[in-house]
């Protein structure tokens, strides 16, 4: 019986790649749906436009974030459940994808298992954040 060396089996490595193209596909689309979502909320004149460049420009979030911050103001109707389910997710996924990039090793097999890993830290966080007041004292502290 000849012995074979580690990771020749590459089916959980392989497993963990799709999953991780998975995760940030599905993040994205939250992104540019709670982006739409929140721009329609505070009056933004052009909603969809906001949503379609988070998903095709990365920096447009921040930009968005900014214009948020600085000229829209606030909601006009408060959140629903699914606003807050889709913000919580979304804080959490980005939340593991750069922790994910910090923590992991130089090593592109190893980022995406510690990127899915560290959802099992950042769902709680982001749940207290957004469900439990935590935008809210964290802005008071400041």
């Amino acid at each position: 019986m000849a012995l074979q060396p580690p990771f020749s089996d590459a089916r959980p490595w392989m497993l963990a790649g799709y999953a991780f193209i998975a995760f940030i596909i599905a993040l994205r689309i939250l992104v540019a749906y709670w982006v739409y979502r929140d721009a329609s909320a505070r009056g933004s004149s052009n909603p969809r436009s906001w949503g379609v460049w988070v998903v095709i420009v990365d920096l447009v979030l921040l930009s968005y974030l900014y214009n948020r911050w600085r000229k829209l103001g606030e909601r006009e109707y408060p959140r629903t459940a699914r606003d807050r389910a889709v913000e919580t997710t979304v804080v959490a996924g980005y939340g593991a994808f750069i922790g994910g990039a910090l923590l992991a090793p130089v090593d592109f097999l190893l980022t995406p298992l510690y990127t899915l890993g560290l959802l099992a830290v950042t769902l709680p966080l982001a749940y207290l954040l957004v469900y439990r007041g935590g935008w809210a004292r964290l802005r008071g502290a400041a």
